[in-house]
Parts: structure tokens; C-alpha cells; sequence
């Protein structure tokens, strides 16, 4: 058994394609079909690293090598914090050529001045060029067109304001300003593996990054992503979450007074008293059933708020608030939605006609519901609105994105929260939203009673055509997992596995929540991220000193719902049985790959690594039945004797085994190439073709449109062909595989000089009826309008009535 040193798991993606060159290489070898020469995605799990090394060793020197980047990539500390029980956590991204990569995160840890585990992902062997071919401006326009609005919040004043006060700043603004990011094309693939997103959709563009807030005539913020070469809209990812003087006032929702805190605001003639809590920062507006934000105060003549004087929307706003800020500032010293407290909690209610949702988009925003829908009253339950302030915690800890499965750990972090804050206000329960809708909507005890799944892929799951698709629905997998966490309980899982979990009481499984998303969880998390997070955190260096005995009960409530196995990680263990050295396949055969594991594993990942073990690509990801397995796989299409399998838990980066020595698949080391002059054509044109292929001693065939045609080895010249594409085709041979290489040629038509024309009083309007000229030129009774000159269509005025002869 062969275990790496650190927690290093590493997800990368990476494939391309030459849009005109389409190569393809397979063995001789009869019955078998090639393989398309495109490298599957890369797992890399690294071997051992240097015991002593502390954070700023490893980002100096040893990164490179330990996760498989290039001289091209850097590691970029976004934060470093001390979690005050002896370990310091810092989170990294990557960049390649100086420009960050989205999704590629990186927590590493560090206890008593030496690395002890990291987890993230990183994309090893990127090459992506970082110059744009799209300006900035020409990007943004790209953005607002893919997210449409009558009106932004950058051109909304009343935004505007709410920002500036909210960061203290009067420069701040909501307007987009671009980022260069490289971003992975299948994103999907990326933020969302449990769905089987397929693995080919992996490649990697230089894009524009822009956070669009539109208000109107529906509020959306995305982050929108073009593509920096083409303007193509890559990806838009939701940003939106829906869902000191003593006072007393008649809250919604509750029964008799709540303690609120007021400012004490000295008006004209009598003192007046403001929903503004100076001492925890909170504040809250009116939004008057509008679009807006404006900074319209709640206020009243006297500490009592009670009807019909005091708004019981606003005083439930504000005491959900309250309530929410004091449980984290009592429980784990967080202060705000910040953690310092520095900014503050600004909230609107009263936000547009009929909407019934609340959001969280740097402040929060309250729905008065409607009537006619399915949430008919305000969403200012106490429930409700600790939910959204528990987005704002997310966004300044974890950072989580709101799309896939980090964006369903983003929705059921808040709902625990907010559960968490009512239950210890007394009277609260495991149900989210019961107080707006008859019965609630979610609920973390029994979501199956409402149709909602207690198990990851299990019954009632939601797939996710879309990133923001089912959030809210598949977010009761994990908070059916804190719930048995923290309250115990035993059965059957949906997938047939039985479990037991102890229960850890709400405040050792709130702790262990909240240390895991500050220190350990990184934004492009999802469920194996997350279960990773709190098991790093559980562990002995973790920070917060739990027994073995927790250890496995934490990994038995991520087993309950189907997330990994049921013993803590270090207990599992993969040993690889075939291949295990010295045998010898060939590209596209069919390898028999045989191994043991023990019970606890539940997933299981083939990777395979054509250079020894130096960089790993995953074959395979498939559930474990049992204790032994075998699974047929498809040898790549590679030519190497230094080739090694590895089998390992697809959720535990320290259970995994690889082959004793190497072995070898025979495959073809023939690359045919050959260049094509000029590239395109008018009738007439003449090609030159050469053969550029590296393996000059192999036997060379060509091919015309799929004709067999007679030709040196070298090259040829291709004499006039008729309009339309064709195709040029190179097969190159040896005693042990083929290699074809196609090019494409396009033979444009030859340009027709006729036009339609049309004349209104003196006005003459003319069209060339050939479209896909370069050149147009135009002339009225000789002379020439250079005015027009490219142009397909013009008008123009006579100078005179009269015949004219139009060219």
C-alpha cells in the first residue's frame, strides 16, 4: 500500500483542438478502433513532499513540481489567517503568465512552522496565451448583452449610495470593471462531478471577467465570462442568494415584543428613534415597493414599535438581524457580515411589488410576497432572514460560487444556520420557511417528507441542467448530514448503505461547521470538498483536537448520505492488484484492471501515467460493490514503457495504490503533418502542398476530397479546383501504426458584378447581388463614389434629375 505524505488533491482539466487539423493515430492492430488523441482529464495526487517545508517554502519553490505546474504558473496567497489554536491557513490561486485561473483554489496548512496538509485543485500543464484580442470595452459590451436590463444598478443612484455607504467609500461603484481570467470551457465539469459531466467538454479559454448587477425590469447579478479571443459568452454564473438605545416592538411572525436596539436620532422639536443598531452595525431602509435602494429610515417617536406607528416588517427585519449577528459573535467572535464588523448590515423591506423572495447580493433585500403566488407574506421570518445574512458569513469566509454543487454547500451552509439561530432563540426546529409557507419548504430532520433528498444522487435528487439549477432542492443532502451530526440517528441510505451516527450536539457540529468553512473550504467546493474540509478540520492537526472515535462518527454522518465512506479518512485503504509491471498493450486494447479495498470505500477513480508517475490522467470513475473489483479499460493512446496505473478512493486522496513497476503500450510514434499555400482561393487559384512530417522514413499516401491521388512523397501542386471546400488528406505508415492529417480548403466562387437598384425621387438605392465580395466598387456615369467603396449597398442622391448610368 503506498500512501502520499499530504492531503494534495488536485482536479485539472485539459483539452484542445486546431480547428482546421483534425489528426488521429492508431495502431496496426485489426478489430480495434483508434483513439481520438485528446489526453482525458489529469488527477494529480503527489507523492511524498519535504517533511520540513513550511507555506512559504512550499510557494517558493517546491509547488511547481509537487502539483505538475509549468514555469508559467504561479502560486498567489489571497489570504493567510491564524485560526488562535497553533495552525495558520492560507488560501492560493493559481496563475498562468501572471493571470489568475478561475476554479484553480488552494488551501494549505501549516502547523508549528511546518506543512501538514493542503487540499484544492489546481490545472497542471495549461498553455494558454495571455494576450486578448478584445479590449476591455468591447468585452463589457458582450457582458450587458447576455445579461439585458432597461436599467443597471451602476446607473441607479439609489445602488449606488447603498454600496458607497456600505464600503465607506464614495468612489466605490457597482460598475463592471473586466478581469483577465483563464477559465476552463466545461465548468460544469469542474463545479459539478457528481452528475457525470463529461470529461472531453475541459478546455481552457483567456477570458473577460464581469460582475453585471442589473435592477430592471428583473434584478439579476452575474458573473459574466468572454471570451477574450472571440467574444463569445463562455459562462454566466449567478451571484444573487435568494432566499445603541433599547427598544421593544411587535415583530411579524412573532408573538408579543422582540428586543430590537434603536438609534436615537435627534429630529426637529422631539427626539425620534431610527431602526439603526450603532453597536452591531445594522441598518434598515424602506424600500417604499420599489425598484431601488433609497436610504428612506425607519423611524418612530418613541422606543415602543408597535402598530399602527411602527412597521412590523421593519422590526422583524431588524430583530432577525440581530439575533443572527449575536448567535456568530457569541459562538466563534464573528462580528458582521465581515467578521470585523468593519461594514454594515444594510437591509431593505418592502423590496418591489409582489416579489416574494429575499436576496443576498452584498445587502439583503425583502419581498413583501404576493398574493396570488405560492409565498403570500413578507419574507422577514426569523428563519428567513438569518438564511440570507448567513450568505453574506459564506461570501467573506469560504467565498463559495453560487453555481453546481458549490453553490448547493452555499445554500445548505445558510439554511443551518439560519436553523441554528432559531433553535437557539427556542421555539425554532429543523424546518426552513414554515412562517411564509404553510409547512415549510425545506426541512433538515426528514427531507424525504417533502420530497427532498437525504442522500447525494439518491431519490428526489434534482440533476442540474443549469448552474443555478436546484440549489435550494439539493441542498437538503447536506443539511440532512449536519442534522444527524449534531442529533444523532440510524437506518438505510438510499444507495443500500446502513449507518449510525452519535450525536455531537449543535454546538460541537456548529464549531466544526464553521472552522471548516473559514479555514479549510475552498470556493469551487462541493460535496467531496466539503466532507474533505471538515475531516481536515477534525483531524489531529485540524485545530479543534477531536478523538478518533469523532473522527469516525463524522465520516459515518458523511457516509449516511452518501458522501464517501464510513470510516474516518486513513482508515480505507486501495491495493492495486493488475497490471503491476511488465506488461505490454496497445493503444485502444482493452487493459483488465484488478485491485482490493476495504469496505469504506464507495468510489473508486483509475488514473493512469504515461512518464512513470510524474503526472497522472484519470481513465475512469465508477461506485465500489464489495471489497475486490476489476474494470475493463481502454489503453491510451500513447507510445511509452514508462506507464503506471493507479487506483484510488475517489474521496479519500490517501487511499490509493499504484503499479510496483511499469509497463509498456505500444503505440505509434508517427506525427504526419504538411502546409497548404495560399490557404483559400478563387477559381483558378493553384495549391502548394508539403509534406512537414517529422518521420520522413515512413511511406506517404495523399489524398484529395477522398480520391486516392498520385503525388510525390514531398508534395505536389494542386491545379484549379471548382468552388466549395475540399479536403487534402496525408497517411503516413510503418511497420507499426498509422497517422492521418487533413487539411481543409475553401475555393470561394467567382464574384458576380450584378446589383438591384431602386430609385425614390432623386434617391438611388443599389445592392451587388453577389454577397461575399471583398471589394466593392461603385461609379455613377463614370464617376466614381469612393464614398461607398466597401460597401455592399448604399444609397445616394443625384445631384440632378436626369438618366445616370450606375457601375
Amino acid at each position: 500500500m503506498k500512501r502520499a505524505i499530504f492531503i494534495l488533491t488536485l482536479i485539472a482539466a485539459l483539452f484542445w483542438w486546431v480547428a482546421a487539423q483534425q489528426p488521429s493515430s492508431r495502431p496496426v492492430n485489426p478489430g480495434k478502433t483508434a483513439l481520438p488523441t485528446v489526453p482525458a482529464p489529469d488527477t494529480v495526487l503527489p507523492g511524498k513532499l519535504p517533511l520540513k517545508t513550511d507555506i512559504a517554502g512550499f510557494l517558493a519553490g517546491g509547488f511547481r513540481q509537487a502539483l505538475g505546474l509549468t514555469g508559467a504558473d504561479s502560486l498567489i496567497v489571497l489570504s493567510m489567517l491564524d485560526d488562535g489554536k497553533g495552525a495558520r491557513h492560507a488560501r492560493a490561486q493559481q496563475l498562468h503568465h501572471g493571470i489568475p485561473v478561475f476554479g484553480a483554489w488552494y488551501a494549505l496548512h501549516e502547523k508549528n512552522g511546518a506543512l501538514v496538509s493542503a487540499n484544492g485543485m489546481v490545472f497542471p500543464e495549461l498553455d494558454v496565451k495571455p494576450e486578448p484580442a478584445l479590449s476591455e470595452a468591447e468585452a463589457l459590451e458582450k457582458a450587458t448583452a447576455a445579461v439585458p436590463a432597461s436599467l443597471y444598478a451602476w446607473q441607479d443612484g439609489h445602488f449606488e449610495a447603498a454600496l458607497q455607504r456600505q464600503k465607506g467609500d464614495a468612489a466605490a461603484t457597482f460598475y463592471p470593471r473586466g478581469e483577465l481570467v483563464i477559465v476552463p470551457e466545461g465548468l460544469s465539469a469542474v463545479l459539478n462531478p457528481g452528475e457525470g459531466q463529461p470529461a472531453g467538454d475541459t478546455g481552457f479559454r483567456l477570458a473577460w471577467r464581469f460582475d453585471v448587477f442589473a435592477v430592471a425590469p428583473e434584478l439579476k447579478r452575474e458573473l459574466v465570462f468572454v471570451d477574450a479571443m472571440d467574444g463569445k459568452v463562455l459562462h454566466r454564473l449567478p451571484q444573487m442568494a435568494y432566499c445603541h438605545v433599547p427598544a421593544l416592538g411587535k415583530a411579524a411572525y412573532r408573538p408579543g415584543l422582540v428586543e430590537i436596539a434603536t438609534d436615537s436620532c435627534n429630529g426637529p422639536g422631539t427626539p425620534q428613534y431610527c431602526l439603526r443598531d450603532v453597536q452591531r452595525g445594522i441598518e434598515i431602509f424602506n424600500a417604499g415597493n420599489a425598484n431601488g435602494t433609497p436610504l428612506i429610515r425607519f423611524c418612530n417617536d418613541t422606543t415602543l414599535w408597535i402598530p399602527p406607528q411602527a412597521d412590523t416588517v421593519a422590526v422583524a427585519a431588524m430583530h432577525g438581524l440581530e439575533i443572527w449577528h449575536d448567535y456568530l459573535s457569541g459562538n466563534f467572535g464573528w462580528r458582521g457580515l465581515d467578521g470585523g464588523g468593519q461594514y454594515p448590515i444594510q437591509a431593505w423591506v418592502h423590496y418591489r411589488n409582489n416579489f416574494e423572495n429575499a436576496v443576498y447580493s452584498g445587502f439583503l433585500l425583502f419581498g413583501d410576497g404576493n398574493p396570488s403566488g405560492g409565498r403570500k407574506t413578507p419574507l422577514v421570518s426569523r428563519d428567513v432572514v438569518a438564511h440570507e445574512a448567513s450568505h453574506g458569513l459564506i461570501e467573506n469566509t469560504a467565498g463559495l460560487l453560487y453555481v453546481y454543487e458549490p453553490g448547493i454547500v452555499n445554500e445548505a451552509i445558510a439554511d443551518i444556520f439560519a436553523c441554528l439561530v432559531e433553535l437557539e432563540q427556542g421555539g425554532g426546529n429543523w424546518i426552513l420557511g414554515e412562517d411564509i409557507v404553510p409547512g415549510g419548504e425545506r426541512r433538515l430532520d426528514a427531507p424525504h417528507l417533502m420530497g427532498l433528498p437525504d442522500t447525494y444522487l439518491g431519490d428526489f435528487w434534482m440533476p442540474q441542467a443549469a448552474p443555478g439549477q436546484a440549489l435550494h432542492h439539493n441542498s437538503a443532502v447536506l443539511g440532512h448530514w449536519f442534522y444527524l451530526l449534531a442529533e444523532g440517528g440510524a437506518g438505510v441510505n438510499d444507495l443500500g448503505t446502513p449507518y449510525s451516527v452519535s450525536a455531537m450536539g449543535r454546538d460541537r457540529a456548529a464549531g466544526l461547521l464553521f472552522h471548516a468553512m473559514r479555514y479549510f473550504l475552498n470556493p469551487n467546493d462541493g460535496f467531496f470538498g466539503m466532507r474533505q474540509a471538515t475531516i481536515m478540520a477534525a483531524s489531529p492537526n485540524g485545530g479543534l483536537n477531536w478523538n478518533q472515535d469523532e473522527a469516525d462518527n463524522l465520516a459515518m454522518a458523511w457516509c449516511a448520505v452518501g458522501v464517501g465512506g464510513c470510516e474516518a479518512q486513513g482508515n480505507e485503504t486501495v491495493t492495486l492488484l493488475s497490471p503491476n509491471g511488465g506488461e505490454e498493450f496497445y493503444p485502444d486494447s482493452l487493459m483488465t484492471v484488478e485491485w482490493e479495498n476495504t469496505f469504506g470505500v464507495t468510489h473508486l477513480k483509475v488514473l493512469f501515467s504515461a512518464n512513470g508517475g510524474a503526472s497522472w490522467q484519470e481513465l475512469e470513475s465508477f461506485q465500489a460493490f464489495g471489497t475486490t473489483g476489476s474494470k475493463l479499460v481502454n489503453a491510451p493512446n500513447v507510445n511509452s514503457r514508462l506507464c503506471r496505473i493507479r487506483v484510488a478512493a475517489a474521496d479519500e486522496p490517501l487511499a490509493f495504490d499504484d503499479s510496483d513497476s511499469t509497463f509498456s503500450i505500444i503505440g505509434c510514434s508517427l506525427l504526419s503533418s504538411f502546409t497548404v499555400l495560399p490557404e483559400s482561393g478563387c477559381p483558378g487559384t493553384s495549391f502548394t502542398v508539403d509534406n512537414t512530417s517529422l518521420n520522413q522514413d515512413a511511406a506517404f499516401s495523399w489524398r484529395v476530397d477522398g480520391q486516392p491521388y498520385p503525388a510525390a512523397p514531398g508534395g505536389f501542386t494542386l491545379p484549379a479546383l471548382e468552388p466549395g471546400p475540399h479536403t487534402i488528406t496525408l497517411i503516413a505508415e510503418d511497420s507499426v501504426c498509422v497517422d492521418t492529417f487533413r487539411r481543409v480548403i475553401q475555393v470561394a466562387p467567382a464574384p458576380a458584378a450584378a446589383f438591384n437598384v431602386s430609385v425614390s425621387n432623386r434617391v438611388v438605392t443599389a445592392a451587388a447581388a453577389f454577397p461575399d465580395g471583398e471589394q466593392y466598387f461603385w461609379s455613377a456615369n463614370g464617376q466614381a463614389l469612393p464614398l461607398f467603396n466597401g460597401s455592399q449597398s448604399f444609397s445616394w442622391t443625384a445631384p440632378d434629375t436626369g438618366a445616370f448610368e450606375v457601375c
